[in-house]
């Protein structure tokens, strides 16, 4: 987890537009053309003499070249009318406390590495665990 201070800078851009050497094309379902599952279709060489690859792309709006994307106005919702039509409500957000953010979480609170121990250094280092043989007398494993 990282822990990012509250000054930190909001991204002033982020990389946007096509990626060399394919294209981002959306497929439907068949019967719902409103739901639009976006794809990289990948060029591959001449000589394969192949169908372009297609993969799945979650790089969302911003390599799509169609699409102006604009930090600060953030991403449109797509899904409000999907949402509102079943019939689900607005609510309140709970209130933010420091306690309940990770932002405010003290380092202390950060996982680190287990220290080795002296029993854990006392295993020969020629010992492998296997699940035909069982862990030695003086392994932590017991």
């Amino acid at each position: 987890m990282t822990v990012q201070s509250k000054s930190a800078a909001r991204p002033s851009s982020v990389t946007t537009g096509p990626i060399a050497g394919s294209r981002k094309i959306y497929s439907s379902p068949e019967g719902r053309p409103d739901i639009r599952v976006p794809f990289r279709e990948i060029a591959l060489d001449p000589s394969a003499r192949e169908e372009p690859y297609r993969a799945y792309d979650c790089s969302g709006p911003y390599t799509d070249p169609s699409i102006a994307i604009n930090l600060e106005a953030g991403l449109p919702p797509i899904r409000a009318a999907w949402i509102a039509k079943r019939g689900f409500d607005r609510i309140t957000p709970r209130a933010v406390k420091p306690r309940t953010t990770a932002i405010s979480a003290p380092t202390s609170w950060c996982l680190a590495a287990p220290r080795i121990t002296r029993s854990m250094a006392a295993v020969p280092a020629s010992w492998s665990p296997s699940m035909n043989s069982p862990a030695p007398a003086s392994s932590p494993m017991r």
